[in-house]
């Protein structure tokens, strides 16, 4: 299944939108940083100047990276078909040591925001979008069968 634009939970969308604001200070610093490197004299050995400069470059991609999840993305929602793993479904996962575990099946920066949430994009979610209760699916770190598909429960949280 592939996913064109970026799926992700009103509480992600917050915490990229801080995010964002973060990056921008950055960049302004990071500028900050290296005009008054660079007020120092010779650039050429400047090392306070390149680190500056450096973290200006980086935090000027973060911004451009946030900017772009963000212009692409829309809610998801609570999945209410349960027949199948989709996004927004919470699915409860066996491992092959015996251990369980209920996930909900989210978008590709939801798995940063909250513990339970799995992103689609991680082996585990692309193995299991698609599939049924009772279904198992190999990965690296052996076979996880699927115990149970449920609409899912992260939009009380946001």
């Amino acid at each position: 299944m592939e996913i064109k634009s970026n799926p992700m939970t009103e509480l992600t969308r917050e915490r990229l939108l801080r995010e964002l604001e973060e990056a921008k200070q950055e960049v302004v610093a990071a500028g900050r940083r290296a005009g008054e490197a660079a007020s120092q004299g010779d650039l050429r050995e400047n090392a306070a100047y390149d680190q500056a400069r450096d973290e200006q470059t980086l935090a000027r991609a973060r911004v451009i990276f946030l900017k772009e999840s963000l212009l692409k993305s829309y809610i998801l929602h609570s999945r209410k078909e349960t027949s199948t793993i989709d996004l927004g479904n919470k699915v409860t996962f066996e491992f092959h040591d015996g251990s369980k575990i209920e996930m909900n099946i989210l978008g590709r920066e939801d798995g940063g925001t909250n513990n339970n949430w799995l992103s689609y994009n991680t082996p585990l979610g692309q193995a299991v979008l698609g599939k049924c209760q009772g279904n198992e699916v190999n990965l690296e770190s052996g076979k996880v069968k699927i115990l149970k598909i449920e609409p899912g429960d992260f939009e009380r949280l946001s």
